[in-house]
């Protein structure tokens, strides 16, 4: 803004009030301050070979701002910020998928900051791209809630295990690892054998519409 605008007078004869754009305390971090910022809270070599990798491949991409906001959002959620650096480090592989979903994916990143710890999914390409049937799904959704005692807590693990497998699938279907049949028809069967796990595990007396509901909502969480 010039001097003279700045010297201006309002209609009503006062000088024009400035708005929080023209204060410097205002001025937003830049995408590389915002980085600098990463590196000078890296609280260990690791945490820095992390984020070096990480500079790398975010000033080779065309979304380097969606991921880097993904990044900076998923540092805040995690207990651990050198467990979370030192497990990307060992899995270079799942620092690309990442950022590939930061950048493409909104709903997937919410799953995945909502529950940092699926993050573990895309450090095994193995168990990534397994295609799975209907039993296969009922069983691991099963497994997934063995440890609950209540019904709230059940319905929490069922919920967990079916967004840990959306976004495993979603991640495939980015990567182009899934076909677009493959795609809706793993969606298909994990709607099924969820339903059928969450029949399965609501004991006698309780609402079956409030559980099932909760624990198949992509959004809940």
């Amino acid at each position: 803004m010039s001097r003279s605008n700045h010297n201006r007078i309002t209609p009503s004869g006062s000088p024009p009030i400035q708005s929080g754009a023209d204060t410097p305390h205002s001025i937003e971090p830049t995408f590389d301050d915002r980085l600098r910022q990463l590196f000078d809270e890296a609280e260990d070599a690791d945490s820095e070979r992390c984020l070096s990798w990480v500079s790398a491949l975010l000033a080779e991409s065309p979304s380097a701002d969606a991921s880097l906001v993904g990044l900076e959002r998923l540092l805040r959620a995690v207990p651990d910020r050198r467990e979370l650096f030192w497990q990307l480090l060992h899995s270079p592989r799942a620092i690309e998928v990442l950022l590939t979903i930061f950048a493409a994916s909104p709903y997937l990143t919410d799953l995945l900051l909502c529950e940092p710890s699926l993050l573990s999914q895309l450090t095994q390409p193995q168990l990534l791209r397994e295609l799975r049937s209907r039993p296969e799904f009922f069983d691991a959704a099963i497994l997934a809630v063995e440890g609950a005692t209540t019904a709230d807590e059940r319905a929490i693990a069922l919920r967990d295990f079916q967004h840990g497998e959306l976004l495993r699938i979603g991640v495939c279907d980015f990567l182009g690892l899934f076909d677009l049949r493959s795609v809706t028809n793993q969606l298909s069967l994990l709607a099924d054998a969820t339903v059928q796990a969450a029949l399965r595990l609501i004991g006698p007396g309780e609402e079956v519409e409030s559980h099932v509901s909760n624990s198949l909502s992509p959004a809940s969480g």
